[in-house]
């Protein structure tokens, strides 16, 4: 599995970004304060809270009011990461679906033959609950 694209969009200083085309070795360059730092928190917090495998996480490791983009809590941050797969690897994950949940069964059949997993994580701000 190779990182191909990550998409990143209300996150901290970050509206909307794409950093395309990713490598096997991938440099960050900029002006100070220009979003480095925050594109690889947001990746950094993408595996974090898939990290135990869940699908749903209640406590992320991002998602205070401070990660929004200018705090605007109301809208999710979102991070895309897109993957490549080799051809074993795209067979075992939809054995290991099937495996998982035998009801996709016949939804796997009809899965997109191209080689990409695209995974995005959304996140909402809960605020102070009483």
């Amino acid at each position: 599995m190779k990182l191909e694209n990550v998409i990143i969009k209300r996150f901290r200083s970050i509206e909307d970004a794409e950093l395309a085309d990713c490598g096997e070795f991938n440099v960050l360059i900029g002006k100070n304060n220009s979003g480095k730092s925050s594109a690889l928190s947001a990746i950094n917090a993408f595996f974090k809270c898939i990290n135990n495998g869940e699908v749903l996480t209640l406590n992320p490791n991002v998602g205070k009011e401070i990660d929004f983009f200018n705090k605007q809590a109301q809208l999710p941050i979102e991070i895309n990461i897109i993957f490549s797969l080799a051809l074993a690897e795209r067979d075992v994950l939809i054995r290991d679906i099937v495996a998982e949940a035998p009801q996709m069964k016949n939804a796997v059949d009809g899965i997109n033959p191209s080689l990409y997993l695209s995974a995005v994580r959304s996140l909402i701000f809960e605020g102070k609950r009483n």
